[in-house]
């Protein structure tokens, strides 16, 4: 399986590696990698099913209020995406530069050039290398699109990216 995976930004190729270096890095910014999770979180059928359960016999304005939270989560989480996406992708892309060989430090990816250089319309590829680049690093081994098989984890993260459009 091939830990690297490409990023398009910009019309450069940047080569995203989830290592050990990029997890301390993202975990000294962040604190602790479940942010990271928790900001990519889809309500799954299973909690929907629940939470409606739970909710049919309140009164239909607590209803309404705890839907305004739940949306103001989500907004919430979709803001982060856009905040940490850039340093997400610089970490990522200086990590594979490195494991490829790169030894001048001048020429590796920072975030203020994924900012510079990245239009909002990237936000949704970015998001899926990065994410393909997580479960490359963590060992979530997917089919290979030659292999012929769906990878449904992929199809999984499109839609997520998808229904997070910011």
């Amino acid at each position: 399986m091939n830990r690297i995976v490409p990023c398009m930004v910009d019309g450069v190729e940047l080569p995203l590696l989830f290592s050990l270096g990029a997890l301390k890095k993202i975990t000294a910014r962040l604190g602790d990698i479940e942010v990271l999770f928790d900001a990519f979180h889809e309500e799954t059928r299973d909690e929907r099913i629940i939470r409606e359960q739970i909710e049919q016999d309140l009164p239909a304005e607590e209803r309404k209020s705890r839907k305004r939270a739940r949306d103001k989560k989500k907004q919430a989480g979709k803001a982060k995406i856009v905040e940490m996406l850039p340093f997400l992708i610089a970490v990522m892309a200086e990590q594979g530069q490195l494991a490829g060989g790169e030894r001048d430090r001048s020429k590796l990816v920072t975030e203020e050039w994924v900012e510079s250089h990245a239009m909002p319309y990237d936000l949704d590829p970015m998001t899926v290398a990065m994410c393909q680049a997580l479960g490359a690093g963590m060992r979530l081994i997917h089919p290979s699109p030659s292999s012929g098989e769906r990878d449904l984890v992929k199809e999984q993260l499109e839609k997520n990216v998808e229904g997070a459009e910011v």
